[in-house]
């Protein structure tokens, strides 16, 4: 929709996947508006042909102190100067980089699987805190059309089963660096174009779960995870 065309075309056919999409994406902006930035952090990977890190993990043990009880701090009070972690944080950086995300472009998710185990790691430079769940949501709409260039996938094609598929296969590579960094993939299809059967075998690799998404299901799919996550994490 252009704000100086008087037609309005979102609602043609023809724009369907970019619905799905931009369904999907208010889902996750509600999903992640709901945590809790006292206990909670979020980051963000977007991928296409490529992958980028949009957002490091935010934002208790990044901007905040190591101890909200011990500072007094009130995380979602705009005049608290004991603590860095406020619910502005995650708007202006996760909210902000979901909302501007559009479809385009090939489907690299064994590079959006790579980079979000580099967000969610305890090394340096990355946020992730020792002992805590970690949990990976991977949303596509479509099939494994690339890799990671130069990936140690590239001499595994007869370990995973997916008929030597490369692409296929450095995606089972990167599930099972994730299993082994105690890192649970829920999967997520959108539409009828999404490779259910390697999004099956990525959740089940890693202890998640694989949802096929709808326009109408998407709310119900990402209550669910609220519900699966916090479960988890409280176990």
């Amino acid at each position: 929709y252009h704000p100086y065309c008087e037609l309005d075309n979102r609602d043609d056919p023809i724009f369907d996947d970019e619905q799905l999409i931009r369904v999907a994406l208010e889902a996750a902006k509600y999903f992640v508006s709901r945590m809790d930035i006292r206990l909670d952090q979020v980051g963000y990977v977007a991928y296409h042909d490529v992958a980028q890190i949009r957002d490091e993990l935010q934002c208790v043990r990044r901007l905040g102190p190591e101890d909200l009880d011990a500072t007094g701090c009130v995380p979602t009070d705009p005049d608290d100067e004991d603590c860095g972690c406020r619910q502005e944080v995650i708007t202006n950086t996760v909210l902000y980089h979901l909302d501007q995300a559009t479809a385009g472009g090939g489907t690299n998710i064994a590079a959006g699987i790579s980079l979000g185990i580099d967000v969610l790691a305890t090394t340096e430079n990355h946020y992730g805190r020792p002992g805590a769940a970690h949990v990976m949501i991977l949303m596509t709409d479509g099939q494994a059309t690339h890799r990671p260039a130069d990936s140690p996938c590239d001499d595994d094609g007869d370990v995973y089963p997916f008929d030597d598929d490369l692409n296929n296969d450095c995606v089972a590579y990167f599930a099972e660096e994730a299993r082994d960094n105690g890192i649970v993939i829920y999967t997520i299809g959108l539409g009828t174009g999404a490779d259910k059967d390697l999004l099956r075998y990525v959740a089940d690799l890693t202890g998640g779960r694989y949802y096929p998404a709808t326009r109408d299901n998407l709310d119900d799919i990402f209550d669910e995870l609220y519900e699966r996550i916090f479960v988890r994490l409280i176990k």
